[in-house]
């Protein structure tokens, strides 16, 4: 969680240092507006500066996604066979986030005749090839919605996981401690389909963005933008993809922390320990979860444990609470201490 903030922290010193740039040149109110809210890659005439926004943005959909799937990996047992597929997902979605950078460095045109890429300067000549570089700004929008789709199946996979090993361990144990998980379990599929929604939203107005162009200059001074309503809505939902990278994880540690009991403290097996007093170290369900500090993890049993090591370990338990019973008295220490202290006869004499 302090990562994701931290990340976040450095998009937005960085945005707002070089904002100032939009208000220096004469543009219409609505493109300044645009520009504004359709991220900081296009407020900079340093490409350096393009590509450390570009993998400081979707760090944090890497940072959450990665915690997401060392939880899912310690929840299948530490298997590596059992958690290829968030593993493989999180590889490729690292992948197309490095190369996405790297395209847009790379291809981007930088014009000392512009004060920011795209926005003319006074007296300065139109853009020239723009269709190129629409085509250019096309590719990279279908790299960025491929890292998306790749982050929202990412996040829905080790959902399913986490899910599917905590069922079958809370099926063996009472109804208290599946009543407990129950509480989580929804939390935890709340906050990832909200997670999963908003990034699926926004991969797939990244994808209709091949079809509509960004922008058409027109070529006047002012720089005036013919704007689609798509390319409207798909700076909208960047908006609030940023907002929900944040806000899931906070509401879901805010939920847990909310309903967790005192009775809540740990329940034991012959073979695991499981904290149920789950705070910000516990399974974390979000994408987001998606990001809190490694301590605690959570090791749900593996699929190839029998529940003959449950009952076994159940029946430790029991032992433990139990007294021992000798001639119909009750030799359990604390009770005989006890029964001493109020009537001041020892063991044999009360016999």
């Amino acid at each position: 969680m302090i990562a994701l903030y931290i990340l976040t922290a450095i998009v937005v010193s960085l945005d707002w240092k070089y904002t100032n740039l939009l208000f220096c040149y004469v543009i219409t109110k609505h493109d300044t507006y645009f520009v504004a809210i359709s991220g900081p890659l296009l407020s900079f005439t340093n490409p350096n500066q393009s590509v450390l926004l570009n993998i400081t943005q979707f760090g944090g959909f890497i940072l959450a996604d990665g915690l997401l799937v060392w939880r899912c990996f310690h929840a299948c047992g530490r298997s590596f066979r059992h958690a290829v597929l968030p593993i493989g997902f999180i590889i490729i979605e690292a992948g197309l986030v490095i190369w996405a950078a790297v395209y847009t460095c790379s291809t981007l045109m930088w014009d000392t005749n512009y004060v920011v890429p795209f926005i003319p300067k006074p007296n300065s000549p139109p853009i020239e090839n723009s269709s190129k570089l629409t085509q250019d700004n096309v590719f990279a929008d279908r790299i960025a919605g491929s890292a998306l789709v790749s982050t929202a199946l990412t996040s829905l996979v080790c959902t399913f996981m986490i899910c599917r090993q905590i069922s079958k361990y809370t099926s063996i144990h009472n109804s208290g401690t599946r009543s407990r998980y129950k509480r989580l379990l929804l939390t935890l599929v709340q906050s990832s389909g909200v997670y999963s929604a908003t990034v699926c939203i926004k991969a797939i107005l990244e994808f209709l963005d091949k079809v509509v162009p960004h922008f058409r200059i027109s070529g006047t001074l002012e720089g005036q933008w013919e704007l689609s309503q798509v390319v409207d809505l798909h700076s909208y939902s960047s908006v609030v993809v940023t907002v929900i990278v944040g806000l899931v994880p906070t509401l879901m540690v805010a939920s847990v922390s909310w309903s967790r009991s005192g009775n809540d403290a740990e329940v034991i097996s012959g073979t695991l320990s499981v904290p149920l007093d789950i705070d910000t170290s516990g399974p974390h369900f979000a994408t987001q979860s998606r990001l809190t500090n490694s301590g605690d993890d959570i090791n749900l049993p593996d699929e190839h444990e029998s529940e003959d090591e449950y009952d076994d370990g159940d029946s430790q338990i029991m032992a433990r609470k139990e007294g021992y019973y000798s001639g119909g008295v009750s030799n359990s220490e604390p009770s005989t201490r006890a029964l001493q202290s109020k009537t001041g006869k020892t063991g044999e004499e009360m016999v």
